[in-house]
C-alpha cells in the first residue's frame, strides 16, 4: 500500500507527544513490543565447550522442547530495559498481561509519574481497531491510576 498523505501528520503528532512527555517529569515514556519466539532444547550450533568429553546436542532445532516469548519494556530516557518471557502466543492479552506485571513490579519507582506514553511497533496485536487490545489499555489505565497515551511508531523510527 503507498503511503497516505496523514502518515506525517500522525508521525508529527506522535513525536510532539514524545517530545511532551519527555519533558514533563510526572509523565514516563516506555516502548514496548515482543521478538520471534525461542525455541527451546538441547542445539548445536558446532560451538565449541571447554570439556575433554563433547557435549551430546540435537544438530537442528526440528524438535524444539518448547518456546518463549520475549516482551521489552524500555524507558526511553533512562535506557533501562526489561525483559518478561512467557510462553503464550503473542496476542493482545498477553501483551497486556505483561505489561501489567512489569508495571506492578515497577510502579513503586515510579510512584510519581501520572501518565504513561507507550510506543509500541505495528503490529497487527497492538491495532488500535483490535477491540481486545483497546479494551485491556483502558483497563490497565483504569487499573494503574495513569493517563496513557498509546503512540503508533513504525520499528524503523524508534
Amino acid at each position: 500500500m503507498k503511503k497516505i498523505k496523514e502518515v506525517d501528520e500522525i508521525f508529527e503528532n506522535v513525536n510532539k507527544a514524545n517530545c511532551e512527555s519527555d519533558e514533563n517529569p510526572k509523565s514516563l515514556r516506555i516502548s514496548i513490543g515482543t521478538k520471534s519466539h525461542l525455541k527451546l532444547g538441547e542445539f548445536s550450533r558446532n560451538g565449541k565447550a571447554g570439556d575433554l568429553e563433547p557435549k551430546k546436542a540435537l544438530n537442528h532445532d526440528m524438535k524444539a522442547s518448547g518456546s518463549l516469548v520475549p516482551f521489552g519494556v524500555l524507558d526511553v530516557l533512562s535506557r533501562e530495559l526489561a525483559i518478561i518471557f512467557g510462553t503464550s502466543n503473542e496476542t493482545s492479552d498477553f501483551i497486556c498481561d505483561c505489561l501489567e506485571l512489569w508495571w506492578e513490579q515497577n510502579k513503586e519507582k515510579y510512584a510519581h509519574i501520572i501518565q504513561l506514553v507507550i510506543n509500541f511497533d505495528n503490529g497487527p496485536q497492538l491495532a488500535s481497531n483490535r477491540t481486545q487490545f483497546m479494551r485491556r489499555m483502558v483497563e490497565f489505565s483504569k487499573k494503574s491510576g495513569n493517563r496513557n497515551s498509546l503512540g503508533l511508531l513504525s520499528t524503523v523510527s524508534q
